[in-house]
C-alpha cells in the first residue's frame, strides 16, 4: 500500500489552493480540505478514489478535470495537461 509521509501532508495542509497527491496508479492517496472541498474525494466510495477515473468515468468531477461528453457518450478530454514523473509510472 502506497503512503504519503507526514512533511507531504502537512505541505497539502498549509496550501491555499487545491492539492492532492496520486501514487502510481493514480490512485488519490492524499488531499487538503480545499481540493476536497472542491473534487469532493472525501465523498467517493474508497475504491473509487483514482483521478483517472474522476476525470473519465465520474459525472460530477467531469467538468472540473475541463472534460466534456463526447459524440457517442465519450469522454474527450481538453484544456489541461497531466503531468507525470515517468520513475513513477508503473
Amino acid at each position: 500500500m502506497e503512503t504519503v509521509p507526514e512533511s507531504i501532508q502537512r505541505l497539502l495542509e498549509n496550501l491555499k489552493q487545491p492539492a492532492y497527491v496520486t501514487g502510481r496508479r493514480w490512485d488519490l492517496l492524499a488531499w487538503n480540505a480545499i481540493a476536497d472541498d472542491v473534487f469532493a474525494f472525501s465523498r467517493l466510495p474508497a475504491d473509487e478514489r483514482n483521478i483517472m477515473l474522476c476525470m473519465f468515468t465520474n459525472r460530477q468531477t467531469q467538468p472540473l478535470f475541463g472534460v466534456r461528453r463526447g459524440v457517442g457518450g465519450g469522454s474527450q478530454a481538453h484544456g489541461g495537461a497531466v503531468s507525470r514523473d515517468a520513475r513513477h509510472v508503473g
